[in-house]
């Protein structure tokens, strides 16, 4: 059996660029498949996607890490800044975010597109279906937030403002389930999730930790084989 479902998910965020900083209104629309009959996987996943949207997304800054004006918004802001490869318009935003649920929810959805639009541009939206890697000369092959399944949300070193709970903090890990004998998880992705590369800040700043690779479940009764 294979279930196709469509999920309307709204946000707002700071979008800085340049030494603009406007407030903006996201609308997304996430299609992606059921891959697993179990029911608690199905629920713990789209649970993942619920919290990062409303917990970490949501009057959060959006900023490109390469921005000569990123170090000092770190500085002078408390709230959460998420850093992106470029500057943080609908696409690139839309094609981060179907990398990050992707990530995080670790092969019990299969993410087939994520359409995105602002307020900036009404009736414009853009889909996304597939991660395309940023390149050029100033990039490095580590990997990053959006590639993490955890709930990291920035690449740059952690401190008291960065910290971040678990997904077993707040009650969303793989741990207890058990897969039922009758039941198997019916598709298993040909590869693992693409290892994006990121801009690496050269000179001064605070150093990049870089989050682990999401993996991808394999067929097995117990969660903790597929980690």
């Amino acid at each position: 059996m294979s279930v196709e479902l469509n999920y309307d998910l709204n946000f707002s965020a700071a979008v800085a660029v340049d030494k603009i900083i406007s407030p903006t209104a996201f609308t997304a629309r996430l299609s992606l498949r059921v891959v697993t009959e179990n029911p608690d996987y199905q629920n713990i996943a789209m649970q993942r996607i619920l919290f990062f949207v409303r917990e970490i997304l949501d009057g959060s800054i959006f900023v490109n890490s390469n921005d000569s004006n990123f170090y000092q918004l770190r500085k002078m802001c408390d709230q959460r800044i998420l850093d992106f490869p470029e500057d943080p318009h609908e696409q690139v935003v839309g094609m981060i975010l179907f990398q990050k649920f992707a990530a995080i929810t670790e092969g019990y959805y299969e993410i087939n597109e994520l359409q995105i639009g602002s307020g900036n541009f009404k009736g414009l939206t853009y889909t996304i279906d597939e991660f395309i890697t940023l390149t050029d000369g100033t990039l490095s092959p580590k990997n990053v937030w959006w590639n993490s399944n955890e709930m990291t949300y920035n690449t740059f070193a952690k401190d008291k403002k960065d910290a971040l709970f678990t997904w077993d903090d707040v009650g969303l890990s793989w741990e207890g389930i058990t897969q039922p004998d009758d039941q198997e998880i019916i598709f298993e992705p040909e590869k693992n999730i693409t290892k994006p590369r990121i801009f690496v800040l050269e000179g001064d700043g605070p150093e990049h930790k870089n989050p682990p690779s999401p993996k991808t479940p394999k067929n097995s009764k117990n969660p903790k084989d597929k980690k």
